[in-house]
């Protein structure tokens, strides 16, 4: 008899079929688990990040870097640009508001203003008022303006207070939906000399924020055009997939069009300034995204790829070329990763390197069961993230029947493994949630933090590692937390299971001996890992072991012994937590002499 270690997840012959996770061979029975950095992972579980309710879905998180390198991560909803606040671990509005004057209401529908000008100022039907603060954090109701009658009257769409000559605050809101998503970049403004947050959505004129929080956006000047996409290109802003045009160019819907400013100048959008535009008509499609890829300003249309480049000109700064043609990108979510860009066409999920041949990066089975299920009609509701931190691309997306993302599907760029999770997310995005206070700016007295449920030394200190924060529909902001756990808060554990591993090429039973788990982290008896071991393709398992920490000798290295005899074997993974990145297991042939 011979001993014969085995170390790994692929199984002996890894092109075995497969389910949805081919490289691991995991079988449907498995739940609650995902694959980060090559090690199979126990799911986290979600967290509020504030318990307030936001007051439109999120749409688009987006991180603003200014000329210091100093961030601050926007959410980007429906009706509101706001800034997360680490001192207060709040969301706070940047959206634009008005608050000059008093208001009186007696209860009912109608607001009478002393000192306004509402019409004047652009108060509109949609916007928000809140009573007796000029400050919108501070507001714990709103109420929706039905209409604006004159500089002094306005109509709500629901009674409000009984007040009397008292403070108030609107907030002027955008118009964002599921079909007119928010896009955003930072762009470097030579008119000012610092970097700007540009801003658009297709239903609203492109906006921007300056980077200081004293601050709200504002409209962008000069005329820009309402699109649906942003980037910036060699010092340019470009806009993509034109719905209206303020000025130069004329025309109402432009889906194939881009349109770029002069360098350093956002708000200048006339041919005389140095603004330009491009009509990407070759192909009827139309833009579904726009990114810069290195040297080039990649671009991609529901049926071709397109890359711009700079021609060094004046006169025509840049060209296209079209790398791909009848073959484009399905939905608009699209992100880069060193040296590619990953993104969904018709039929497939690929990596596109800036050849004209695109890369599937899903085997046959993943590709057949995600356009089984995914809904094609809504592809718009598309979201995705490129996690730096996990090297993991995650995409949301709704399956048939349903409008919003129902369901989450995750690429690990280190195994090339697939997992996935019925539960989807309406924007996705990645921060380092970290305290930006030191003892020099500390301006809050003990008792203000004490109020907030804070101390001085909870708001110092070092960088933290970046969160995947995800959006809901339900108009709530969620971070990663350690473990999973119910809405009662119940802890779930998962369940990995693997497809049968053949022992040997002979009919010849084999005794399972010796088998070790390697594994990152540290366990402690309540979160030991349960293995069950299967000799007859998991009808039953037997001989649960258990380990934990306090039975090791190497934490990287945990042994048991069975002694059950089969041709095969499964093994089930049972934990409330555990990385795994590997087994081994020794078996003798029985009955076979060499």
């Amino acid at each position: 008899m011979e001993y014969k270690p085995y170390i790994g997840f692929k199984g002996i012959y890894p092109d075995l079929p497969t389910d949805l996770c081919p490289d691991t061979a995991l079988l449907k029975g498995s739940q609650n688990i995902r694959i980060r950095n090559g090690i199979l992972c126990a799911k986290y579980g979600y967290e509020k990040l504030q318990s307030e309710v936001l007051r439109g879905v999120p749409l688009l998180f987006h991180e603003y870097q200014n000329l210091a390198g100093e961030s601050t991560f926007l959410c980007l909803t429906k009706k509101d640009v706001l800034y997360w606040d680490n001192t207060y671990t709040k969301w706070k509005y940047l959206t634009p508001t008005y608050a000059t004057g008093t208001v009186s209401c007696s209860g009912g529908t109608s607001v009478t203003g002393t000192g306004t000008s509402w019409v004047t100022n652009g108060i509109e039907q949609g916007d928000e008022i809140g009573f007796e603060t000029t400050n919108p954090d501070n507001v714990t109701t709103w109420y929706e303006i039905a209409s604006v009658n004159s500089e002094t009257s306005l109509t709500l769409t629901a009674n409000g207070p009984v007040v009397s000559g008292v403070s108030y605050v609107i907030r002027k809101v955008y118009h964002a939906d599921y079909n007119n998503r928010w896009s955003a970049v930072n762009f470097y403004d030579g008119s000012i000399g610092a970097n700007i947050c540009v801003m658009t959505n297709g239903s609203d004129y492109p906006i921007y924020w300056n980077g200081n929080i004293a601050n709200k956006c504002a409209d962008l000047s000069g005329g820009p055009p309402k699109a649906k996409y942003v980037a910036s290109f060699k010092g340019r802003l470009f806009f993509a997939n034109i719905l209206d045009v303020q000025s130069g160019k004329v025309g109402t819907e432009l889906p194939y069009t881009i349109i770029w400013s002069p360098v350093s100048d956002a708000e200048i959008w006339t041919s005389a300034g140095g603004a330009g535009y491009q009509e990407l008509y070759d192909t009827e499609g139309d833009i579904k995204w726009v990114i810069t890829f290195g040297e080039y300003l990649a671009i991609g249309k529901s049926d071709c790829i397109v890359l711009m480049r700079s021609t060094g000109m004046t006169d025509i700064p840049f060209e296209p070329y079209y790398v791909i043609k009848n073959k484009g990108s399905l939905a608009s979510c699209v992100n880069a990763i060193p040296g590619a860009l990953l993104f969904i066409t018709n039929d497939d999920i690929v990596l596109f390197d800036g050849t004209p041949a695109l890369k599937s990066i899903a085997e046959n089975k993943i590709k057949e069961t995600f356009f089984e299920e995914v809904s094609l009609e809504y592809a718009y509701n598309f979201v995705s993230l490129y996690s730096k931190k996990y090297n993991e691309w995650i995409i949301c997306v709704p399956t048939e029947g349903n409008t919003i993302p129902d369901k989450t599907w995750i690429y690990d760029l280190s195994s090339g493994e697939w997992t996935c999770d019925n539960k989807g997310f309406i924007a996705l995005g990645e921060y380092s949630i970290e305290p930006t206070t030191t003892w020099e700016n500390l301006t809050l007295t003990w008792e203000e933090l004490l109020a907030i449920g804070k101390t001085w030394d909870s708001l110092l200190g070092v960088k933290k590692l970046p969160n995947i924060i995800f959006g809901s529909d339900s108009k709530y902001t969620y971070i990663e937390r350690e473990y999973l756990k119910t809405e009662d808060d119940i802890n779930i554990e998962a369940i990995a299971i693997t497809k049968d591993y053949l022992l040997a090429g002979l009919d010849a039973l084999c005794r399972i001996q010796d088998v070790y788990i390697h594994y990152k982290g540290t366990l402690s008896s309540d979160d030991k890992i349960s293995v069950y071991l299967s000799v007859d393709q998991g009808n039953s398992y037997v001989n649960p072991q258990y380990f934990n920490d306090n039975e090791i000798e190497d934490r990287l290295k945990k042994r048991t012994t069975w002694n059950n005899s089969g041709r095969t074997a499964r093994l089930k993974f049972i934990g409330r937590y555990f990385k795994i990145y590997g087994f081994e297991f020794g078996y003798l042939l029985q009955g076979v002499s060499r």
